[in-house]
């Protein structure tokens, strides 16, 4: 008579207790914390008897189903694209199937659409007014492919944001008003810069700005700051220049 293998007995199950809107399962070797879609699934009841392989197959579900939730939660934060989720998923330490059966199931219920998600990171970007460079700069690590990104970028428009440009760097001009209006316009570019414009935007921007200047008291500091570091005329000049100020007003000034 053929003795049977441990591996090859059926493996039944001791106890079930609702806990909350899972359930408490106890195995000989085992307790599950099962879903009720699960329970459902597998027909889980006290005479329930699983093969080995059934067993291992119902662990792997809910090592899915489990790691299912967390990315639910992860995007339930705030929206992510489908490399995101990826991403994060890898972290949770499931093999490359496993990462594919949760984003396709994720896709089915539209938590990951990357075409939405392209849609709604323009309007934050028109919202928060940030330019094009960094817009193609954040589609790239999010992992969009170039054909995604060339297309996010035909169809952001930078002059849709003109007006609104041109109120909060106006706000910024008038507290730039000690410096120099070529120095304003420096500091402004360098701004708008780091925001990722492009030239024919900022140009447009510091074109429609009102500049105003209150020099005085500024203009005289900073010739005495010069004066009393180095005699130098030639530096003197490099200096002041540099701080924005016109030749003719420096010329005036160092001669006294």
């Amino acid at each position: 008579m053929t003795q049977m293998n441990n591996n090859d007995k059926p493996i039944g199950i001791l106890k079930i207790k609702p806990k909350g809107k899972r359930f408490l399962v106890t195995f000989p070797n085992d307790e599950l914390e099962i879903t009720e879609e699960i329970m459902v699934r597998y027909r889980i009841s006290l005479a329930k008897r699983f093969t080995q392989d059934e067993f291992a197959e119902l662990k792997k579900d809910l090592k899915i189903g489990k790691s299912l939730e967390k990315a639910i939660g992860y995007i339930a934060y705030k929206m992510r694209s489908k490399k995101e989720v990826s991403d994060y998923l890898k972290k949770l330490e499931l093999s490359n199937l496993e990462i594919e059966a949760i984003i396709k199931r994720l896709e089915e219920l539209n938590f990951i659409n990357d075409e939405t998600y392209l849609k709604a990171l323009i309007e934050d970007y028109y919202l928060k007014l940030k330019g094009t460079y960094n817009l193609k700069y954040d589609l790239m690590l999010k992992g969009f492919s170039d054909e995604e990104i060339n297309y996010a970028i035909s169809i952001f428009n930078e002059d849709v944001m003109l007006e609104e440009l041109v109120n909060k760097y106006q706000h910024k001009e008038e507290a730039l008003i000690n410096h120099p209006v070529l120095k304003q316009k420096q500091l402004l570019k360098e701004s708008m810069i780091r925001k990722g414009f492009q030239d024919s935007t900022i140009n447009k921007v510091l074109d429609n700005l009102n500049y105003h200047e209150d020099l005085e008291d500024t203009f005289l500091k900073d010739v005495q700051k010069i004066k009393n570091k180095t005699n130098d005329y030639n530096k003197q000049v490099a200096y002041l220049m540099s701080k924005g100020y016109q030749y003719n007003l420096i010329k005036e000034h160092l001669k006294k």
